[in-house]
């Protein structure tokens, strides 16, 4: 399966500097109507991909870089012309170059999509998706129930913050994920882009630097300690045979010793506290899961006492 950010992300780059530009209502709508110039340009083009763009015949490329020009400011595609220069590819540049924008301008605008754009589920790569599902619908590339279509039509009339688009964008992200049986990985173009992009600027230290405690645990502590100590007593002193209770029990004192270790020899960013926390999860999660099915299955408490306590 082909990486959104890695593989495909520099293919919609151009898409990307649209909406960033003009916003996600008017982006959107400009997008779209240069999708559907391409289309008529150029029936042959499976997806919007710019290494196919860049592929097309000279005479091609300058009808689609002058229709581009009638929908959209060229500058906005300006910033791609220091990755795609005059000497590879000179048709694009003389559509779109503009000497009076710095490189460092250019630079700033590509790194600020690159960074918005990197997660695939993030707003404008569900966005810059999106464009790319509607370049095939209107192509006719595949064909999906009337209702799912309808759906996913809402996206470009909707914000992101709309409950609708809860259920939306995933249906958004899930139809494009199709499509990549359509595209052809570009391996040579793909090197070249990273290749000038890491040339572009300095490599950047990346580092997590964590918090220190600021919360007192020890009060937490000591209110588990309370009430493990009085369910310990219930359990002992009214019914010490009942299975589900020391179970139930058993997982939670077990979660709470763990829990300790953290406290008591300061942990709280460590290996260790991560590895900790992911078992006190797991611990949860099995407990849902009994609770869930007690019902279901007469002797879950007699297995689960088994596989917990006797054969630790």
């Amino acid at each position: 399966m082909q990486s959104w950010c890695l593989e495909r992300l520099p293919e919609y780059l151009w898409l990307g500097l649209v909406l960033e530009k003009y916003g996600r209502k008017e982006g959107l709508e400009k997008s779209a109507a240069v999708l559907q110039r391409l289309h008529e340009i150029n029936g042959g083009i499976s997806v919007p991909a710019f290494s196919l763009i860049i592929k097309l015949d000279a005479e091609e490329q300058k009808r689609l870089y002058d229709s581009i020009g009638e929908i959209i400011d060229k500058d906005v595609l300006s910033p791609l012309t220091l990755l795609y220069t005059y000497s590879d590819y000179p048709e694009f540049s003389r559509g779109f170059c503009n000497p009076q924008i710095t490189p460092s301008d250019r630079q700033q605008a590509i790194a600020t999509v690159l960074e918005k754009a990197f997660f695939h589920q993030s707003e404008l790569a569900t966005d810059i998706r999106f464009l790319v599902l509607y370049f095939s619908l209107i192509k006719g590339n595949f064909q999906m129930p009337a209702q799912e279509l309808e759906l996913i039509m809402q996206y470009p009339l909707l914000e992101h913050s709309d409950e609708m688009m809860r259920i939306i964008r995933p249906s958004v992200r899930a139809t494009e994920m199709v499509l990549m049986n359509l595209e052809v990985l570009d391996e040579q173009f793909l090197e070249d882009f990273w290749r000038r992009i890491s040339k572009m600027s300095e490599c950047n230290l990346f580092y997590i630097k964590f918090p220190g405690n600021e919360l007192d645990a020890n009060k937490y502590i000591e209110l588990l300690h309370e009430v493990f100590q009085y369910l310990s007593n219930c359990f002992t002193s009214i019914n010490p045979l009942d299975k589900k209770m020391l179970v139930l029990l058993g997982i939670s004192i077990y979660s709470y010793k763990r829990l300790i270790e953290i406290v008591e020899h300061d942990l709280y960013n460590s290996i260790a506290a991560r590895s900790t926390i992911r078992t006190i999860i797991e611990s949860y999660i099995m407990m849902k899961y009994l609770l869930t099915n007690e019902n279901s299955q007469h002797d879950i408490w007699d297995v689960s006492l088994h596989k917990i306590f006797y054969t630790i």
